[in-house]
């Protein structure tokens, strides 16, 4: 089988007119996201974490994110979850019963609502928590002992923690997964979490957008470290996280950053043929190949099927997609094909 890599280059613009496309549904059982040792946090550090969540049922504890393993006597490291009364919640762990801050919010999640949350740790006592961008009320302090450590060779997971057996899986949707150095203030927060981000913010260490669905790297991260994330299920493919086009209501913004990931397309064969006029603004028709009724698949630059079209009159109408840099991909005589089309 023949297999061509089309490498697409990330142009830095806002697509003002398209929805955010993906989040990642996670199945409440053995989905989550492995982003290996990355994010390990020592006691005194500063970070924030931020996310999108929608979760689907309470009940028990899920983890937004953590990194969290065996200690002497419990958990070592730190999490960002929901409790099992549905309340946002978050710990920084040496020992989970002597030696951790744990806080607890007030407010109870609601089941298929989306909302933005957040925590801040200040690498010494302090945990914040936040929804939809305003300080949430701390109905549960507990600082106990001192923190001397919270290194552990547990993998950074969404959507889960594994201290040797998996546990608290999310049961939802997770989207716009950002983690920082340093603590983001309350002002930081509420600006910032009604749009996505570029990936080259300041003190930004890691970017999930979940929107690319067939990305080489799988879950990209959108940040020139590339700290890329694999969807794990124990049951194969099938029971992987999936994307979702169910997303919360923010600006899009695209990844700015060139990132080394391509879009991988079976058997795809580069025909002489041509596309005019390129750039367009409406109509392109096809010269030296016949594509009548056949089915045409429009990509972005991000790499995610943007529309899907039949051609007629051996030409395409891409008057309804934004300005930009596309890839056309359709089967002609069980050959897949492509070119380069520009939208002006």
């Amino acid at each position: 089988m023949k297999k061509t890599l089309l490498n697409f280059f990330f142009i830095v613009f806002t697509l003002t007119s398209l929805a955010q496309n993906h989040s990642l549904d996670f199945d409440g059982t053995d989905d989550f996201v492995d982003l290996q040792q990355n994010f390990a946090f020592e006691a005194t550090d500063r970070f924030t974490i931020e996310a999108w969540i929608n979760i689907s049922s309470i009940g028990s504890f899920q983890q937004i994110i953590a990194k969290l393993g065996n200690g002497v006597l419990s958990f070592r490291g730190w999490g960002f979850q929901v409790t099992d009364d549905g309340i946002l919640s978050a710990f920084i762990s040496t020992e989970f019963f002597t030696q951790t801050r744990y806080v607890e919010g007030e407010q109870i999640l609601q089941t298929n609502t989306w909302y933005h949350v957040a925590m801040s740790f200040d690498g010494e006592d302090e945990i914040l928590l936040y929804v939809n961008g305003a300080p949430e009320t701390l109905g549960v302090v507990n600082p106990d002992g001192e923190l001397t450590t919270i290194a552990t060779s547990a993998p950074t997971h969404i959507g889960n923690f594994d201290n040797g057996t998996a546990q608290e899986h999310f049961n939802g949707k997770i989207d716009e997964l950002r983690v920082w150095s340093g603590v983001r203030s309350t002002e930081e927060i509420a600006t910032a979490y009604m749009t996505e981000l570029s990936g080259n913010e300041t003190n930004l260490l890691g970017y999930y957008k979940m929107d690319v669905t067939n990305s080489s790297c799988d879950v990209q991260d959108c940040h020139v470290n590339e700290n890329h994330g694999d969807r794990e299920g124990s049951n194969g493919a099938n029971d992987l996280p999936q994307f979702s086009d169910d997303v919360p209501e923010i600006d899009d913004v695209a990844c700015g950053v060139d990132l080394d990931c391509t879009l991988s397309v079976d058997e795809v064969v580069q025909l002489e043929f041509s596309v005019y006029p390129n750039p367009a603004e409406s109509i392109i028709s096809f010269s030296g190949v016949h594509l009548e009724e056949t089915n045409v698949t429009l990509y972005n630059v991000l790499g995610s099927a943007i529309k899907e079209t039949r051609v007629v009159n051996n030409s395409i109408d891409i008057s309804e997609i934004p300005t930009g840099i596309y890839f056309m991909v359709a089967t002609v005589n069980n050959v897949r094909i492509s070119k380069k089309i520009i939208k002006k």
